[in-house]
């Protein structure tokens, strides 16, 4: 999902799901993407037994490895050290510990038979969703998370020149 983009010709379809630039945002959109479908599908695929507290448990995962991600990139800006094996390490990490609380959580309700309809739940997914779509085309100019400085001889946000 990292040159996706690229390799579509800058489609718009792509700019969606993948990754635009270097940015901790597109980085952070490439983890939760594939979360989310991930949880989509097991609602899909067995909605009896998996239905609420799938889409529960991916609102779980999605928050949980964005706040891991983010702490970590906090961590190597104020350390002031950044590096491709840290960088993948802290990726696979939070997916891992995202996925791993979300499945405890969905064990968990299973297990209580908690049939409540996740309502506050549906809302904050629903909220990373629509983030993760606004942001791609009109991200805030917010230098830590949106900036893209590695790949241009300039610093710029979003989609890259040629592509707009």
């Amino acid at each position: 999902m990292h040159f996706v983009f690229r390799w579509s010709g800058c489609s718009a379809l792509a700019a969606v799901f993948c990754a635009v630039n270097e940015s901790i945002y597109e980085h952070i959109k490439i983890m939760l993407f594939p979360i989310l479908f991930w949880w989509l599908c097991a609602a899909a695929a067995m909605p009896r037994q998996f239905g609420t507290q799938a889409l529960n448990a991916a609102t779980v995962a999605m928050y949980l490895s964005l706040c891991l991600l983010l702490a970590g990139n906090g961590l190597s800006q104020a350390g002031g050290f950044e590096t491709l094996a840290y960088d993948i390490s802290l990726f696979v990490a939070c997916i891992f510990f995202g996925q791993t609380m979300g499945y405890y959580y969905f064990y968990k309700l299973n297990m209580a038979r908690d049939s409540s309809s996740g309502g506050c739940c549906h809302l904050l997914l629903a909220a990373m969703v629509v983030m993760l779509f606004v942001c791609t085309f009109s991200p805030p100019q917010w230098a830590y998370m949106f900036e893209d400085h590695h790949n241009a001889s300039h610093t710029f946000y979003g989609l890259p020149e040629g592509c707009q």
